[in-house]
Protein backbone atom coordinates (compact mmCIF):
# COMPACT_ATOMS: atom_id res chain seq x y z
CA UNK A 1 0.00 0.00 0.00
CA UNK A 2 3.00 2.39 0.62
CA UNK A 3 4.43 1.68 -2.19
CA UNK A 4 1.34 2.54 -4.41
CA UNK A 5 0.31 5.84 -2.51
CA UNK A 6 4.54 6.45 -2.67
CA UNK A 7 3.44 6.42 -6.92
CA UNK A 8 0.40 8.19 -6.53
CA UNK A 9 2.54 11.46 -4.77
CA UNK A 10 5.27 11.57 -7.50
CA UNK A 11 2.13 12.16 -10.14
CA UNK A 12 0.23 14.66 -7.68
CA UNK A 13 3.68 16.39 -6.97
CA UNK A 14 4.62 16.57 -11.02
CA UNK A 15 0.88 17.45 -11.67
CA UNK A 16 0.83 20.69 -9.40
CA UNK A 17 5.01 21.36 -10.09
CA UNK A 18 6.19 20.83 -6.59
CA UNK A 19 9.36 18.46 -5.87
CA UNK A 20 11.30 17.36 -3.32
CA UNK A 21 14.44 19.01 -4.27
CA UNK A 22 12.92 22.33 -4.52
CA UNK A 23 9.37 22.08 -2.77
CA UNK A 24 7.36 24.70 -4.16
CA UNK A 25 10.68 27.04 -5.79
CA UNK A 26 10.89 26.34 -9.61
CA UNK A 27 13.92 25.26 -11.25
CA UNK A 28 16.33 28.09 -12.89
CA UNK A 29 13.62 30.87 -13.29
CA UNK A 30 14.64 32.78 -16.31
CA UNK A 31 16.76 35.60 -15.96
CA UNK A 32 16.11 37.41 -19.40
CA UNK A 33 12.63 37.41 -21.55
CA UNK A 34 12.80 35.23 -24.96
CA UNK A 35 13.02 37.23 -28.15
CA UNK A 36 11.28 36.07 -31.24
CA UNK A 37 14.37 37.79 -33.30
CA UNK A 38 12.08 39.33 -35.63
CA UNK A 39 12.13 43.08 -34.06
CA UNK A 40 8.53 43.39 -33.24
CA UNK A 41 6.87 45.34 -30.99
CA UNK A 42 7.05 42.95 -28.18
CA UNK A 43 10.52 41.73 -28.41
CA UNK A 44 11.39 45.63 -28.57
CA UNK A 45 9.31 45.97 -25.27
CA UNK A 46 10.63 42.66 -23.80
CA UNK A 47 14.54 44.01 -24.22
CA UNK A 48 13.16 47.73 -22.73
CA UNK A 49 11.81 45.88 -19.46
CA UNK A 50 14.27 43.83 -18.63
CA UNK A 51 16.70 46.91 -18.79
CA UNK A 52 14.76 48.37 -16.82
CA UNK A 53 14.41 45.96 -14.62
CA UNK A 54 18.25 45.51 -13.46
CA UNK A 55 18.12 49.58 -13.08
CA UNK A 56 15.13 49.68 -11.11
CA UNK A 57 17.06 50.73 -7.53
CA UNK A 58 18.63 53.61 -9.34
CA UNK A 59 15.76 54.49 -11.21
CA UNK A 60 13.29 54.38 -8.20
CA UNK A 61 16.02 56.88 -6.24
CA UNK A 62 16.35 59.43 -9.10
CA UNK A 63 12.58 59.63 -9.25
CA UNK A 64 12.47 58.10 -12.90
CA UNK A 65 10.03 55.32 -12.63
CA UNK A 66 7.19 57.20 -14.51
CA UNK A 67 9.54 58.39 -17.28
CA UNK A 68 10.21 55.08 -17.85
CA UNK A 69 7.54 53.58 -18.25
CA UNK A 70 6.67 56.00 -20.97
CA UNK A 71 9.60 54.15 -22.70
CA UNK A 72 7.99 51.31 -23.06
CA UNK A 73 6.43 50.57 -26.29
CA UNK A 74 2.92 50.28 -26.64
CA UNK A 75 1.99 46.78 -25.95
CA UNK A 76 -0.55 45.84 -28.82
CA UNK A 77 0.84 41.97 -28.79
CA UNK A 78 -0.68 38.45 -27.78
CA UNK A 79 1.36 36.59 -24.71
CA UNK A 80 -0.52 33.19 -24.51
CA UNK A 81 2.56 31.78 -27.06
CA UNK A 82 4.78 31.99 -24.28
CA UNK A 83 6.15 29.46 -22.19
CA UNK A 84 5.14 29.06 -18.05
CA UNK A 85 8.96 30.55 -16.99
CA UNK A 86 8.51 33.68 -19.55
CA UNK A 87 5.00 34.63 -18.17
CA UNK A 88 6.16 34.46 -14.60
CA UNK A 89 9.36 36.54 -15.34
CA UNK A 90 7.01 39.63 -17.59
CA UNK A 91 4.80 39.22 -14.83
CA UNK A 92 7.21 39.86 -12.04
CA UNK A 93 8.90 43.13 -13.83
CA UNK A 94 5.55 44.27 -14.76
CA UNK A 95 4.17 43.94 -11.13
CA UNK A 96 7.22 45.12 -9.49
CA UNK A 97 7.19 48.41 -11.85
CA UNK A 98 3.17 48.78 -10.98
CA UNK A 99 4.50 48.35 -7.26
CA UNK A 100 7.28 51.31 -7.84
CA UNK A 101 5.48 53.53 -9.62
CA UNK A 102 2.52 53.81 -7.01
CA UNK A 103 5.63 54.41 -4.80
CA UNK A 104 6.79 57.22 -6.49
CA UNK A 105 3.36 58.63 -7.42
CA UNK A 106 2.06 58.72 -3.88
CA UNK A 107 5.19 58.41 -1.53
CA UNK A 108 3.65 56.85 1.32
CA UNK A 109 5.52 55.71 3.94
CA UNK A 110 3.29 53.59 5.81
CA UNK A 111 0.62 50.88 4.85
CA UNK A 112 -2.16 52.42 7.63
CA UNK A 113 -1.03 55.94 5.71
CA UNK A 114 -1.55 53.87 2.11
CA UNK A 115 -5.01 52.79 3.37
CA UNK A 116 -6.62 55.94 3.52
CA UNK A 117 -5.65 57.62 0.46
CA UNK A 118 -8.86 56.35 -1.82
CA UNK A 119 -8.10 57.15 -5.55
CA UNK A 120 -8.90 55.77 -7.98
CA UNK A 121 -5.22 55.24 -9.30
CA UNK A 122 -4.45 54.82 -12.58
CA UNK A 123 -1.82 52.03 -13.87
CA UNK A 124 -0.69 53.62 -17.47
CA UNK A 125 -1.52 51.49 -20.08
CA UNK A 126 2.46 50.03 -20.86
CA UNK A 127 2.31 48.49 -17.65
CA UNK A 128 -1.61 47.88 -17.62
CA UNK A 129 -2.72 45.82 -20.87
CA UNK A 130 0.02 43.39 -19.82
CA UNK A 131 -1.01 42.90 -16.49
CA UNK A 132 -3.97 41.89 -17.74
CA UNK A 133 -3.49 39.34 -19.84
CA UNK A 134 -0.77 37.81 -17.73
CA UNK A 135 -3.64 37.83 -15.03
CA UNK A 136 -5.95 36.06 -17.36
CA UNK A 137 -3.05 33.69 -18.54
CA UNK A 138 -1.32 32.83 -15.03
CA UNK A 139 -4.02 32.86 -12.93
CA UNK A 140 -2.09 35.31 -10.37
CA UNK A 141 -4.12 38.19 -9.11
CA UNK A 142 -2.54 41.68 -10.60
CA UNK A 143 -0.06 42.74 -8.17
CA UNK A 144 3.05 41.40 -7.26
CA UNK A 145 2.68 38.66 -5.14
CA UNK A 146 5.03 36.20 -2.95
CA UNK A 147 5.40 33.66 -5.73
CA UNK A 148 6.52 36.08 -8.18
CA UNK A 149 9.08 38.00 -5.78
CA UNK A 150 10.49 35.09 -4.09
CA UNK A 151 10.24 31.65 -6.11
CA UNK A 152 10.44 33.05 -9.16
CA UNK A 153 13.05 35.67 -8.40
CA UNK A 154 16.00 33.84 -7.89
CA UNK A 155 18.92 32.56 -9.40
CA UNK A 156 21.96 29.77 -8.34
CA UNK A 157 25.73 31.01 -8.48
CA UNK A 158 26.93 27.57 -8.54
CA UNK A 159 24.65 25.19 -10.76
CA UNK A 160 26.30 21.73 -9.29
CA UNK A 161 25.79 22.81 -5.49
CA UNK A 162 22.63 22.60 -3.74
CA UNK A 163 21.13 25.23 -2.73
CA UNK A 164 22.15 27.25 0.75
CA UNK A 165 22.32 31.08 1.96
CA UNK A 166 26.10 31.24 -0.34
CA UNK A 167 24.74 29.77 -3.42
CA UNK A 168 21.79 31.67 -4.19
CA UNK A 169 20.90 34.90 -5.24
CA UNK A 170 18.05 37.57 -5.85
CA UNK A 171 17.68 38.53 -9.66
CA UNK A 172 15.91 41.65 -8.86
CA UNK A 173 15.44 43.94 -6.14
CA UNK A 174 13.61 47.67 -5.25
CA UNK A 175 16.62 48.86 -3.37
CA UNK A 176 19.60 46.90 -4.51
CA UNK A 177 20.52 46.43 -0.19
CA UNK A 178 21.95 44.05 1.62
CA UNK A 179 18.57 43.97 3.89
CA UNK A 180 16.34 43.68 0.95
CA UNK A 181 18.32 40.48 -0.54
CA UNK A 182 18.73 38.21 2.54
CA UNK A 183 15.00 39.45 3.57
CA UNK A 184 13.98 37.51 0.16
CA UNK A 185 16.51 34.77 0.52
CA UNK A 186 15.48 33.81 4.14
CA UNK A 187 12.06 33.18 2.72
CA UNK A 188 13.18 31.21 -0.82
CA UNK A 189 15.48 29.13 2.12
CA UNK A 190 12.57 28.46 3.99
CA UNK A 191 10.68 27.20 0.78
CA UNK A 192 13.87 25.52 0.06
CA UNK A 193 13.86 23.69 3.70
CA UNK A 194 9.86 22.67 3.21
CA UNK A 195 10.20 20.67 -0.20
CA UNK A 196 11.21 16.91 1.75
CA UNK A 197 8.06 17.21 4.15
CA UNK A 198 5.93 17.78 1.21
CA UNK A 199 6.16 14.19 -0.09
CA UNK A 200 5.37 12.19 4.02
CA UNK A 201 2.93 14.86 4.04
CA UNK A 202 0.90 13.81 0.74
CA UNK A 203 1.69 10.22 1.93
CA UNK A 204 0.00 10.56 5.01
CA UNK A 205 -3.17 12.40 3.74
CA UNK A 206 -3.87 9.71 0.97
CA UNK A 207 -3.60 6.78 2.91
CA UNK A 208 -6.02 8.45 5.51
CA UNK A 209 -8.37 9.95 2.88
CA UNK A 210 -10.60 7.18 2.60
CA UNK A 211 -12.23 6.29 6.19
CA UNK A 212 -12.92 3.06 4.76
CA UNK A 213 -9.39 1.98 4.57
CA UNK A 214 -8.78 3.18 8.35
CA UNK A 215 -8.56 -0.26 9.26
CA UNK A 216 -5.91 -1.13 7.22
CA UNK A 217 -3.47 1.53 7.68
CA UNK A 218 -0.85 1.36 10.32
CA UNK A 219 -0.67 4.42 13.26
CA UNK A 220 3.01 3.73 13.48
CA UNK A 221 3.53 4.53 9.49
CA UNK A 222 1.86 7.99 10.06
CA UNK A 223 3.01 8.70 13.58
CA UNK A 224 6.78 7.82 11.10
CA UNK A 225 5.43 10.29 8.05
CA UNK A 226 4.83 13.27 10.80
CA UNK A 227 8.15 12.37 12.23
CA UNK A 228 9.55 13.16 8.63
CA UNK A 229 7.78 16.44 8.18
CA UNK A 230 8.14 17.81 12.04
CA UNK A 231 11.56 17.76 11.43
CA UNK A 232 11.89 19.61 8.44
CA UNK A 233 9.59 22.22 9.88
CA UNK A 234 11.34 23.11 12.52
CA UNK A 235 14.27 23.46 10.20
CA UNK A 236 12.08 26.15 8.80
CA UNK A 237 11.97 27.49 11.65
CA UNK A 238 15.26 27.63 12.04
CA UNK A 239 15.89 29.47 8.82
CA UNK A 240 13.43 32.23 9.72
CA UNK A 241 15.23 33.15 13.17
CA UNK A 242 18.51 33.46 11.34
CA UNK A 243 16.77 37.11 9.46
CA UNK A 244 18.16 39.18 11.98
CA UNK A 245 21.77 38.17 10.94
CA UNK A 246 21.75 40.65 7.83
CA UNK A 247 18.32 42.46 7.62
CA UNK A 248 18.34 45.66 9.52
CA UNK A 249 14.92 46.28 10.91
CA UNK A 250 14.68 50.10 10.20
CA UNK A 251 16.45 49.51 6.66
CA UNK A 252 13.34 47.18 6.29
CA UNK A 253 10.84 49.69 7.03
CA UNK A 254 11.96 52.94 6.01
CA UNK A 255 13.17 51.42 2.48
CA UNK A 256 12.14 47.88 1.28
CA UNK A 257 8.46 47.70 2.91
CA UNK A 258 7.14 50.56 1.24
CA UNK A 259 7.54 48.76 -2.02
CA UNK A 260 4.89 45.61 -0.83
CA UNK A 261 2.18 47.47 -0.87
CA UNK A 262 -0.03 48.42 -3.33
CA UNK A 263 -3.61 51.44 -2.82
CA UNK A 264 -6.69 50.42 -3.34
CA UNK A 265 -9.57 51.51 -6.19
CA UNK A 266 -7.11 50.24 -9.99
CA UNK A 267 -8.08 51.47 -12.97
CA UNK A 268 -6.18 49.51 -15.54
CA UNK A 269 -5.66 52.54 -18.66
CA UNK A 270 -6.37 51.18 -22.38
CA UNK A 271 -7.83 47.71 -20.99
CA UNK A 272 -11.94 47.74 -22.69
CA UNK A 273 -12.56 44.44 -20.49
CA UNK A 274 -12.41 46.73 -17.38
CA UNK A 275 -13.51 49.78 -18.47
CA UNK A 276 -15.47 51.34 -15.55
CA UNK A 277 -14.19 49.45 -13.41
CA UNK A 278 -11.77 49.69 -10.30
CA UNK A 279 -9.95 46.73 -8.86
CA UNK A 280 -8.92 45.66 -5.96
CA UNK A 281 -5.92 43.57 -4.96
CA UNK A 282 -3.59 42.93 -2.04
CA UNK A 283 0.10 43.68 -2.41
CA UNK A 284 2.81 41.06 -1.51
CA UNK A 285 3.20 39.36 1.69
CA UNK A 286 4.75 35.71 2.86
CA UNK A 287 1.29 34.51 3.69
CA UNK A 288 0.99 34.69 0.29
CA UNK A 289 3.61 31.47 0.26
CA UNK A 290 1.96 28.27 -0.32
CA UNK A 291 3.53 25.73 2.71
CA UNK A 292 1.13 27.65 5.00
CA UNK A 293 -1.72 26.78 3.87
CA UNK A 294 -0.46 24.04 2.19
CA UNK A 295 -0.09 22.15 6.28
CA UNK A 296 -3.07 23.48 7.56
CA UNK A 297 -5.08 21.46 4.63
CA UNK A 298 -2.67 18.70 5.40
CA UNK A 299 -3.32 19.16 9.27
CA UNK A 300 -7.51 19.72 8.71
CA UNK A 301 -6.98 23.46 9.65
CA UNK A 302 -8.94 25.88 8.14
CA UNK A 303 -9.05 29.45 8.53
CA UNK A 304 -10.72 30.49 5.58
CA UNK A 305 -13.45 32.12 8.00
CA UNK A 306 -10.66 34.82 9.49
CA UNK A 307 -11.67 38.13 8.13
CA UNK A 308 -10.59 41.52 7.98
CA UNK A 309 -12.55 44.34 6.44
CA UNK A 310 -14.59 42.30 4.91
CA UNK A 311 -11.96 40.34 3.54
CA UNK A 312 -11.61 36.35 3.59
CA UNK A 313 -7.77 36.61 4.52
CA UNK A 314 -6.79 33.13 3.54
CA UNK A 315 -9.22 33.02 0.41
CA UNK A 316 -7.60 36.26 -0.86
CA UNK A 317 -4.07 35.08 -0.25
CA UNK A 318 -4.80 32.01 -2.40
CA UNK A 319 -5.70 34.21 -5.05
CA UNK A 320 -1.82 35.31 -5.42
CA UNK A 321 -0.38 31.65 -5.77
CA UNK A 322 -0.59 30.24 -8.96
CA UNK A 323 -3.64 27.95 -9.81
CA UNK A 324 -1.08 24.92 -9.18
CA UNK A 325 -0.64 25.66 -6.16
CA UNK A 326 -4.02 27.29 -5.26
CA UNK A 327 -5.68 23.49 -6.64
CA UNK A 328 -3.74 21.68 -4.63
CA UNK A 329 -4.46 23.15 -1.34
CA UNK A 330 -7.78 23.50 -1.79
CA UNK A 331 -8.26 19.98 -2.91
CA UNK A 332 -6.32 19.01 -0.13
CA UNK A 333 -8.77 20.80 2.31
CA UNK A 334 -11.82 19.16 0.66
CA UNK A 335 -10.10 15.71 1.26
CA UNK A 336 -8.23 15.51 4.15
CA UNK A 337 -9.54 13.38 6.91
CA UNK A 338 -6.15 12.58 8.78
CA UNK A 339 -6.82 14.85 11.76
CA UNK A 340 -9.94 12.75 12.22
CA UNK A 341 -7.78 9.59 11.23
CA UNK A 342 -5.53 10.96 14.65
CA UNK A 343 -8.36 11.49 16.62
CA UNK A 344 -9.82 8.13 16.18
CA UNK A 345 -6.63 6.66 17.15
CA UNK A 346 -6.49 8.97 20.11
CA UNK A 347 -9.53 7.11 21.65
CA UNK A 348 -8.01 3.94 21.12
CA UNK A 349 -5.25 4.94 23.21
CA UNK A 350 -2.71 5.42 20.57
CA UNK A 351 -1.23 8.26 22.14
CA UNK A 352 1.99 8.56 20.38
CA UNK A 353 0.21 9.60 16.89
CA UNK A 354 -1.35 11.85 18.85
CA UNK A 355 1.62 13.48 20.31
CA UNK A 356 3.59 13.60 17.25
CA UNK A 357 0.50 15.04 15.72
CA UNK A 358 0.33 18.08 17.92
CA UNK A 359 4.34 18.63 18.26
CA UNK A 360 3.80 19.56 14.34
CA UNK A 361 1.04 22.31 15.75
CA UNK A 362 3.23 23.25 18.42
CA UNK A 363 6.42 23.76 15.72
CA UNK A 364 3.67 25.73 13.58
CA UNK A 365 2.91 27.95 16.84
CA UNK A 366 6.69 27.79 17.15
CA UNK A 367 6.82 29.30 13.66
CA UNK A 368 4.19 32.31 14.49
CA UNK A 369 5.58 32.97 17.45
CA UNK A 370 8.92 33.91 15.75
CA UNK A 371 7.22 35.78 13.21
CA UNK A 372 5.06 37.66 15.16
CA UNK A 373 8.21 38.59 17.13
CA UNK A 374 9.73 39.84 13.77
CA UNK A 375 6.66 41.75 13.37
CA UNK A 376 6.90 43.41 16.33
CA UNK A 377 10.66 43.95 15.70
CA UNK A 378 10.36 45.40 12.31
CA UNK A 379 7.46 46.86 12.09
CA UNK A 380 5.44 47.50 15.13
CA UNK A 381 8.10 49.33 16.68
CA UNK A 382 7.96 51.77 13.66
CA UNK A 383 4.29 52.54 15.09
CA UNK A 384 3.18 50.82 12.50
CA UNK A 385 -0.44 48.55 12.86
CA UNK A 386 -0.96 46.78 9.71
CA UNK A 387 1.14 43.83 7.58
CA UNK A 388 2.03 44.83 3.52
CA UNK A 389 -1.32 43.80 2.72
CA UNK A 390 -3.18 45.77 5.22
CA UNK A 391 -4.60 43.37 6.89
CA UNK A 392 -4.19 44.71 11.09
CA UNK A 393 -1.80 43.32 13.04
CA UNK A 394 -4.13 41.89 15.50
CA UNK A 395 -5.14 39.50 12.95
CA UNK A 396 -1.73 37.35 13.29
CA UNK A 397 -2.31 36.96 17.39
CA UNK A 398 -6.28 35.52 16.33
CA UNK A 399 -4.49 33.27 13.78
CA UNK A 400 -2.19 31.89 16.64
CA UNK A 401 -4.85 31.28 18.79
CA UNK A 402 -7.19 29.47 15.95
CA UNK A 403 -4.23 27.13 15.60
CA UNK A 404 -4.19 26.22 19.59
CA UNK A 405 -7.50 24.60 18.80
CA UNK A 406 -6.35 21.99 16.88
CA UNK A 407 -4.45 20.20 19.43
CA UNK A 408 -6.07 17.02 20.06
CA UNK A 409 -6.74 16.83 23.91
Amino acid sequence: MLKITNMAVTHLMESHQVSDELGFLPKNPLRFLPLSGTSSSRDKYFITIDNLAYLLPGLIKENRISESIKSLPTPDWPLNDLSQSALYRLMLLVTMLEHAYFYEQLKHLTVAELVTIEGPHIIPEQLAIPLYKLWQLTGIAPSMSYELYSPWNYFKLDPLRPMDFDNIKMIHSFTGTEDEKWFVLNHQMVDYRFGPAIRPSLIAHLLTANIQQWNSISPDWITQLLGEVLINIEKMVDVLERMREHCRPDIYFDQVRKFYSIPRNLVFEGVEELKGQTINVLGETGGQDGWKQFMHAILGMDFDDITFGGIHYFKELRKHMSPTRRTLIENIKKESLLRNYVADQKTKNNCKLARRYNSLIKCLLDWMDEHYSLAREYVGRQNETHGTVKAPFGLLQEIRDKTKNYIIN
